[in-house]
């Protein structure tokens, strides 16, 4: 299993200075966020609240950044977008999308 799928290696060491437990502390604690987050926000979707969903996928968007996850974050960024056109369904394909890469990541870290 390549733990480095969808993450710019380079970028993330260099932001940590190297040291790899450290990145493995922190992405720890973005994905476990991320599990938190995932299910109100899909649940928000389903009601339509698509404000609340936007400004918690803005928030993921922006933790996803900081640890260089931009495959993370290109999902976190069309779900908003979804949700800022009002495009529920495709909203919620986006989120399996974003919960499926997040189960993904977490077998990994």
């Amino acid at each position: 299993m390549d733990e480095w799928a969808g993450i710019d290696q380079q970028e993330v060491l260099d932001r940590f200075r190297g040291c790899k437990q450290t990145v493995a502390r922190y992405m720890g604690l973005m994905l476990a966020d991320f599990e938190k987050r995932l299910p109100p926000v899909q649940q928000q979707i389903d009601a339509g609240n698509f404000t609340f969903a936007c400004e918690q996928l803005h928030t993921m968007v922006g933790s996803a950044s900081s640890m260089a996850v931009f495959e993370l974050v290109d999902l976190c960024r069309q779900c908003e977008l979804e949700c800022k056109q009002g495009k529920g369904d495709s909203a919620l394909a986006s989120m399996a999308r974003i919960q499926a890469f997040v189960s993904s990541l977490a077998l990994k870290w």
